[in-house]
């Protein structure tokens, strides 16, 4: 069945036309007058429409994100520092905006259980409220490159050997991070499955491959309770005991509400996704001592 139901904008030319004399089939065939008003709605109409839309962030689809990061484990009993750095080329431009030093220590509370506490500086965040109004009455991303923010971690992670799955080398881990922005006093709460396959050869590992699907809730900002989301797929190789590689792959994304500057201005809300695809690569060092 075909749908013969008109968009907003198609009906609404409808009823200027009607409003303007026009005909409708069926019906004596417009004067010259009429045609004239209904031509210059129609430009009327595209030429306002991009106008209207210039308070909304640009949400290009489908460019490509690269992710690098370096991570040190120093595992000594129930104790793991960590210390991790990290950087991303984000945006259609590709730029080297979001860098960040990681650290903290995890603690190993049962077997199968370990919490962490970090604390992290980062620089280049993007936030809803860096969406800010120009003096030529413009609209942009306001530059954070430089801007550094401080955000403190908190993590428990579970973890379950699967031994009825095939191969008995599979292992399901469930993230929970929280997170709390001193800069803006943002709290956000990370949820991640992982299922992951150990490929082991004479009792040592060489591969992992994992399946994960990461949330991010936001506690006390955006309009949507999960303003960001990145299914992914990671593989990790074990050079040595003591050193590994990694590369990924994930769909990321990242959902935009209306700013601060916008509600000052008074113009009409909004809420849109930016979706793209994030490379990660990175090295993973784990030391004994």
């Amino acid at each position: 069945m075909i749908d013969t139901r008109l968009s907003r904008p198609a009906a609404g030319l409808l009823r200027l036309g009607r409003r303007a004399g026009l005909a409708l089939p069926g019906s004596p065939r417009p004067g010259r007058r009429s045609r004239s008003v209904l031509i210059a709605a129609v430009f009327g109409f595209f030429a306002v429409a991009p106008a209207a839309s210039e308070h909304v962030p640009p949400t290009p689809d489908g460019f490509t994100e690269l992710e690098t990061s370096a991570r040190l484990f120093l595992r000594h009993e129930a104790w793991e520092p960590m210390v991790e750095a990290t950087g991303r080329f984000e945006g259609e431009d590709f730029e080297f905006r979001y860098r960040s030093l990681t650290l903290g220590s995890y603690y190993r509370l049962h077997r199968n259980v370990k919490a962490g506490a970090f604390y992290r500086l980062q620089w280049g965040a993007r936030h809803d409220d860096d969406w800010i109004l120009l003096d030529d009455g413009g609209w942009e991303w306001e530059d954070s490159t430089d801007r550094a923010e401080q955000v403190l971690i908190g993590d428990v992670t579970p973890r379950f050997l699967l031994e009825f799955m095939p191969g008995e080398n599979w292992v399901l881990a469930l993230k929970n991070r929280y997170f709390f922005n001193t800069f803006n006093e943002q709290q956000s709460y990370l949820i991640r499955p992982q299922l992951t396959y150990f490929w082991v050869r004479d009792r040592r590992p060489v591969l992992n491959v994992s399946a994960a699907y990461g949330l991010y809730a936001a506690l006390n900002f955006s309009d949507q309770p999960v303003y960001e989301r990145a299914p992914y797929i990671d593989v990790l190789y074990h050079l040595t005991d003591a050193v590994k590689v990694n590369a990924g792959l994930a769909r990321r994304t990242v959902h935009w509400s209306t700013s601060e500057d916008l509600e000052k201005a008074g113009d009409e809300t909004y809420s849109v996704d930016q979706t793209s695809w994030l490379v990660r690569a990175g090295v993973i060092i784990r030391l004994d001592f």
